[in-house]
């Protein structure tokens, strides 16, 4: 009889709600939010590994302080030179934003610098996911329930850009950039399920905002079928050629990948035209008890060695 030789690990119990962690931009901490707690836990990256091994005898906790902030925090996000976090939330209309000040050891000693009212683009309070732009001028936000968009530069006052509106019911999820000789564009996934997708298969669309329009005038240019239910996580590859997308619901009965949720892939080499290229079905893992389904995909991570990504 053989066993299964990896250590199989309980992982770091960090508290209620935890969502969307991300990585400092030096790579040492991971920072995750606690929508039950109104708190962030910051985790020692290099600690918790160690942990996470079994290799660490010290008895010390790899949460290295919880830092307070707004009520139902959603999801943090660093500025290019990892001097600011913003914090987004999900149960109320507020963005908190903190100096990292990272030490001689590159662990943060955060202080708030300001809480942005922004009820005036998220009036129902539930903003769950933002990212900065490449630039890293930009910072944008996708208002789930408001149905829309905004961005805000991450300098100065963090005044406000954009508000892009999606239409009733849109319900964005993730939001991704891309830009290359072809053009400039901001994706949004949205959750709504529309019928008459490719094949007639009931598909949600992802909306395209042309970013080289004028400040204050990006606006909805197009869209097209993300070929899966409920689009959710968006990344792109370093070169912006390929779109990965993620999808929350699976598949329906009687199609290919009936039962099991998808990820589609595109070719963005022109981003306001992209291109089908294939559904990737995430596949069923095989137990003992039988084989457990894929059903339900949240977000995806674009991985190339030695490519430092927008998260670490």
């Amino acid at each position: 009889m053989t066993t299964n030789p990896e250590r199989l690990s309980s992982g770091l119990l960090l508290g209620r709600e935890p969502h969307e962690p991300t990585f400092t931009r030096n790579g040492k901490e991971l920072w995750v939010t606690l929508r039950g707690e109104d708190r962030i836990a910051i985790v020692n990256v290099e600690l918790a590994l160690r942990q996470l091994k079994g290799t660490d005898n010290t008895g010390s906790t790899a949460i290295r302080q919880f830092l307070p902030t707004i009520n139902g925090p959603a999801q943090v996000w660093f500025n290019r030179e990892g001097t600011l976090a913003f914090v987004a939330s999900q149960k109320v209309s507020q963005v908190d934003v903190f100096r990292v000040n990272p030490g001689a050891d590159g662990h943060s000693q955060p202080q708030r610098v300001t809480t942005l009212d922004i009820s005036a683009q998220d009036k129902p309070g539930f903003t769950p996911f933002m990212k900065t732009t490449p630039d890293g001028a930009e910072v944008w936000f996708s208002h789930k329930l408001a149905d829309a968009l905004s961005s805000r530069s991450t300098r100065g006052g963090f005044d406000l850009i954009d508000s892009v509106p999606l239409g009733m019911g849109a319900r964005p999820n993730h939001v991704e950039f891309v830009s290359n000789a072809r053009g400039s564009v901001v994706y949004a996934s949205l959750a709504r399920i529309d019928d008459g997708g490719p094949g007639g298969v009931a598909s949600s669309p992802i909306a395209i905002i042309d970013r080289s329009a004028a400040s204050g005038q990006r606006k909805v240019v197009g869209t097209f079928f993300s070929h899966g239910r409920e689009s959710h996580g968006l990344w792109t590859n370093p070169e912006n050629t390929l779109l990965y997308v993620a999808h929350e619901q699976d598949e329906l009965p009687g199609t290919p990948n009936a039962g099991q949720t998808v990820c589609s892939a595109f070719d963005v080499s022109d981003p306001l035209k992209p291109v089908f290229i294939a559904q990737i079905p995430l596949g069923n893992l095989t137990l003992p008890s039988g084989a457990l389904r894929n059903k339900k995909s949240i977000n995806l991570v674009y991985v190339r060695v030695g490519a430092k990504g927008q998260t670490a």
